[in-house]
């Protein structure tokens, strides 16, 4: 079956379409309005838009700032960086009741930079997110993956978070297994984990349960190369057998594709499901 390679992407409703782009940094260079975005151009290369868009790239400190001057239904997509000799303060509360939808990229492979993220993470509160993106490859530790599911779970309590992406190494495996078991992760509509891990048993043991990701309906898995497709197809029709049907679109790395079989089995049970046929590595 030949494959298909579909790329995941964040939709939000704004004044400025910011595309999400694994290959490019977060943001663009747009033109800043007001004292803060004069200030965030001058000092960190971030730009706030209109009062409703953070975007750009800065450090963790900078990005705390001025996540609490947005205005309305507002939107984060920037790019962490780590500075050397930068200042470790972290406020203990950082406050986005207004933010709807979250992206954060960097690099997690900096230990001084891997501690003050996961400090940021303990930190913020966005009790009515509906989108959050967590791309953060590179050498990471049980504490910052921790520091990662723990927000995702304080992020879902009301109910509002739909979308979850997350680009990890995934070696805090309790971590992962307790949030895909959680009840805040059973009000996900689209999962997408990129990460080169071995988590086969984490997914295959979740999908078939009555009550985990009960609402999901897109589920994506990007270079987790080691996970059996007929295994996969197995799980999906023991949900479906269940009576959770909502799932209907999976994507699954596998570099020698599909069989026909697995195909039409699981068209057979409504779900399309697709593969990628090459192993994910981003350009530097």
């Amino acid at each position: 079956m030949p494959a298909t390679k579909t790329k995941t992407s964040i939709s939000s409703n704004r004044h400025t379409s910011l595309p999400y782009d694994r290959n490019s940094d977060a943001g663009s260079n747009c033109k800043s309005a007001g004292k803060e975005s004069a200030l965030a151009k001058s000092e960190s290369k971030l730009y706030i838009i209109r009062s409703r868009t953070l975007t750009g790239q800065g450090t963790v400190q900078e990005i705390a700032a001025r996540i609490p001057t947005l205005r309305g239904t507002s939107t984060v997509e920037a790019k962490v960086v780590h500075k050397p000799g930068q200042s470790p303060e972290i406020p203990e509360v950082v406050k986005a009741p207004h933010v709807r939808t979250l992206l954060l990229s960097g690099n997690s492979s900096h230990v001084g930079g891997r501690e003050l993220f996961t400090r940021f993470m303990n930190a913020l509160q966005l009790p009515n997110a509906e989108t959050i993106a967590i791309l953060w490859p590179g050498s990471s530790s049980s504490k910052s993956e921790k520091a990662i599911y723990n927000f995702l779970i304080r992020a879902g309590r009301l109910e509002n978070l739909k979308t979850v992406m997350l680009s990890l190494q995934c070696c805090y495996r309790p971590g992962l297994k307790a949030y895909l078991r959680s009840p805040q992760a059973g009000h996900l509509v689209s999962l997408c984990l990129h990460t080169n891990a071995d988590v086969e048993a984490e997914i295959l043991c979740v999908l078939p349960h009555r009550h985990w990701l009960a609402n999901l309906e897109d589920l994506t898995l990007r270079n987790a190369n080691n996970i059996e497709p007929m295994f996969f197809l197995e799980a999906l029709e023991k949900r479906h057998a269940g009576g959770r049907s909502k799932l209907g679109f999976v994507r699954i790395t596998a570099v020698k594709g599909l069989l026909n079989e697995v195909v039409e089995r699981a068209r057979a049970i409504g779900i399309e499901f697709e593969c990628f046929r090459s192993v994910y590595v981003k350009e530097e």
